[in-house]
């Protein structure tokens, strides 16, 4: 018969409760959620204006121009959209994004002369201190008082923003009308601005 001794009894572990500190991984995650989320609903739309469209005229004598010439024009005047965005409550620094949707070539004189003169015609923008950039063309125009051009480069927003900005041109007459032309460029754009 063995005898048991009580320093060989199994004694119970005393549990003692230790707090775990919270990790700073979790608790940065926590504040990156909370954040985010604070973001996604404090942060606004962009909002789209009412598209606007811009008119150019162009006037050209024909003097020394035979068919088949390339004729380059600039805009008369040049456009500032700054008064026209602060009718709608914005200014040029909440432009985030100003884009071409449509360009139409329109004849004004000679009356009796259609478009159908042109063999290729081409819209671009300029302003100061930024490049010339054709916006449309077409190398078809129809027997009619207008035409509708192909964009080609939708993004003008460095133009709208700019202090103003002018149309170019570029002809190439299938005839010369004796008397010249007048011609006038309307510009329809799509205006982004920051959300309130």
């Amino acid at each position: 018969m063995s005898v048991i001794h009580p320093s060989n009894k199994m004694r119970p572990r005393k549990r003692t409760y230790r707090p775990r500190p919270r990790g700073l991984v979790g608790l940065l995650a926590a504040v990156m959620i909370l954040m985010a989320s604070c973001d996604a609903v404090t942060a606004p739309e962009p909002i789209t204006l009412q598209s606007k469209t811009v008119s150019f005229r162009f006037e050209f004598t024909g003097d020394g121009v035979s068919p088949g010439d390339l004729v380059d024009m600039q805009s008369e005047g040049s456009i500032d959209l700054g008064p026209e965005l602060l009718d709608d409550g914005f200014t040029k620094g909440e432009v985030l994004a100003a884009n071409v949707t449509s360009v139409e070539l329109e004849r004004i004189s000679p009356t009796n002369v259609n478009l159908n003169f042109l063999e290729e015609a081409s819209i671009g923008f300029s302003a100061s201190g930024i490049s010339a950039r054709t916006i449309a063309a077409s190398t078809s125009l129809p027997d009619s008082r207008t035409a509708n051009l192909s964009v080609s480069s939708g993004d003008v927003t460095a133009y709208v923003v700019a202090p103003s900005f002018q149309a170019v041109m570029s002809l190439v007459p299938e005839t010369v009308p004796a008397a010249g032309w007048v011609l006038r460029a309307n510009v329809t754009l799509r205006i982004d601005v920051e959300g309130v």
